[in-house]
């Protein structure tokens, strides 16, 4: 079993490109989403119809969320509710539709997937140890996927001392089969780990075993950028 990981596309269309012909590179065809398909980004109708279109495993984020919903979008900051009210007046019908489908966690035999917590408070940001420790308690997997925070990271749990944090390029993981592990894969769309670069990571088990690696590609972000 080998397939992509991929979170917080957030609308950029050239980014989801690159991370798609990545993967085609590399003979992935399952892919893994952990939600915020929309929001900031000014191709929210192309990118959750591509996300739909490749039959990825996707849950739904706080910005699906809350832009699909009629409510006001209050809890956003003032750009991002700036930018939520713009995408929610360009969304077409059969984009709403998809978005609303959407699960919000969900579970597997051997992993879960969620967008920010696999707790309450479900919006959460997952960005320490302590965090990632409540999260191992209630996580029933070997493995939770996870978004929302922008950046990669891995943590790992045995049963002691939550280990890990933020990760960089190049960086590859064989998981233990006695740990147990959270890991977001970081922004294909608007990464803040100080790396503009596209992040995505491929995952591949076999045997019980887990192997992760992280990759950050290359994208027009002038494009992007003309079209905000």
């Amino acid at each position: 079993m080998k397939f992509g990981l991929v979170s917080d596309i957030h609308g950029n269309l050239p980014a989801l490109e690159e991370v798609l012909d990545e993967f085609e590179r590399r003979h992935i065809g399952t892919i893994i989403c952990c939600g915020d398909i929309i929001g900031y980004g000014p191709w929210p109708n192309e990118c959750a119809m591509l996300v739909r279109d490749r039959k990825m495993i996707a849950v739904r984020g706080n910005h699906d969320t809350l832009i699909v919903g009629d409510s006001e979008i209050e809890e956003f900051s003032s750009n991002a509710r700036k930018a939520g009210l713009w995408t929610r007046d360009q969304l077409l019908p059969e984009t709403r539709e998809f978005l609303a489908s959407l699960p919000l966690p969900t579970q597997f035999e051997n992993f879960a997937i969620t967008h920010a917590s696999f707790r309450d408070p479900l919006w959460e940001y997952i960005f320490d140890r302590r965090v990632a420790y409540h999260n191992f308690h209630v996580l029933e997997t070997e493995i939770g996927f996870f978004g929302h925070s922008h950046i990669p990271t891995i943590f790992q749990w045995n049963g002691g001392d939550v280990l890990g944090g933020q990760i960089v390029d190049d960086f590859e993981l064989l998981c233990e089969p006695s740990e147990r592990y959270l890991i977001n894969p970081g922004s294909v769309g608007q990464p803040r780990d100080g790396d503009w670069r596209a992040s995505c990571m491929i995952v591949a088990a076999q045997n019980g075993a887990w192997q992760v690696q992280i990759r950050r590609l290359e994208y027009s972000v002038e494009e992007t950028r003309e079209e905000m």
